[in-house]
């Protein structure tokens, strides 16, 4: 399997985590596994996605004046509807004058107005996230780490530490690496 476009990290930071030589292809593919395993996995924790992509979110109207996008940062909206019937036509198309977005927190604002109440009522198509060579670098090592060790421990299923030439590594439990991604969450 080849390693996903939505990958949080890359075979060579991988590979330097676990100082195996960068020229050596042997394992290359079982680390785009794991690495993309593990990038699916941050990104179901922490519910939200981060590497650039279109998304459309629909959220229920609150009588707010603004609403929180799951997906962020460098957030582009391209549409914002604001309509009861759920039918989002031009009629309720909210133009972009009308609304200010903070690119990095994915907060959406009416600047004169509030949202209506409703389900489902609110719809917003919109692009965020960061480029591969612009990954966060708590996100980027999070996913290197989680590599690193799922690769490690293909030979060693069910260890909890590690020897080598008289040192001794703990290895971090899934756990701690899931209390990591979640601290990326919204809270959406």
């Amino acid at each position: 399997m080849a390693l996903s476009e939505y990958a949080l990290t890359d075979v060579a930071a991988v590979k330097r985590f676990c100082n195996l030589s960068e020229t050596n292809a042997k394992y290359d593919l079982l680390i785009e596994d794991k690495i993309n395993a593990v990038s699916a996995k941050i990104e179901g924790h922490a519910h939200r996605k981060f590497v650039t992509r279109t998304f459309t979110e629909y959220h229920d109207g609150n009588g707010e004046q603004s609403v929180q996008l799951q997906n962020f940062p460098n957030v582009v909206v391209s549409a914002l509807y604001d309509d009861s019937s759920r039918l989002f036509t031009s009629a309720t198309l909210i133009p972009a004058t009308d609304y200010v977005v903070n690119e990095d927190t994915g907060r959406v604002t009416l600047l004169e107005d509030t949202f209506y109440i409703g389900v489902a009522n609110i719809k917003i198509i919109y692009t965020a996230g960061y480029t591969q060579a612009a990954m966060d670098a708590d996100v980027k090592d999070l996913a290197t780490e989680w590599a690193a060790q799922a690769f490690e421990q293909r030979t060693s299923i069910g260890a909890e530490s590690h020897s080598e030439g008289g040192v001794s590594e703990q290895r971090r439990s899934d756990a701690d690496f899931i209390q990591r991604a979640e601290s990326f969450s919204t809270g959406v």
